[in-house]
């Protein structure tokens, strides 16, 4: 029987690539929350809008999108706890679940990226979003607006 596992384990260490760990139920749920947050009022093509870049952010990667989600000053709607040493998402996750027709749609635009059944991406690789045009903007491309939200990409 220890023949086969020590098999297994060879024969996977031995494969070229390796599996990337997709959002836990938990951090789903913050992903969700950001996105009503973010963009609750632009139904689910702006929420979509807003995931891409998240995955934009993190160059393709899907297991990276909680990483650069959560990143210091990444979200203004997450700003409060993302500033914390031990952040509490709890008070996020509680104001964004009371928008219960935004809470539905995030929760759609969050079982296709995890069943990974978006559509393609609608800001054309935008890396960053905002409601206006913000001074860090000046050196970047703006590539489309999407309801209420300008989407730039760096470089």
């Amino acid at each position: 029987m220890n023949s086969r596992l020590i098999t297994l384990a060879l024969s996977t260490a031995a494969l070229p690539f390796t599996v990337a760990a997709l959002p836990t139920p938990y951090e789903q749920e913050i992903l969700k929350a950001a996105l009503v947050l973010e963009a609750g009022d632009q139904g689910e093509v702006g929420m979509e809008a807003i995931i891409h870049v998240f995955i934009n952010r993190a160059g393709g990667d899907r297991s990276r999108i909680i990483g650069q989600m959560v990143k210091h000053k990444a979200l203004s709607s997450l700003r409060a706890v993302t500033n914390q040493p031990h952040p509490d998402y709890g008070p996020v996750l509680r104001r964004a679940m009371r928008d219960r027709v935004a809470w539905r749609h995030a929760t759609a635009v969050v079982e296709r990226f995890m069943q990974d059944d978006l559509g393609p991406d609608p800001t054309d690789g935008a890396d960053h979003f905002d409601n206006g045009f913000p001074s860090w903007s000046n050196s970047m491309t703006l590539t489309t607006v999407i309801g209420d939200h300008y989407f730039f990409r760096s470089g």
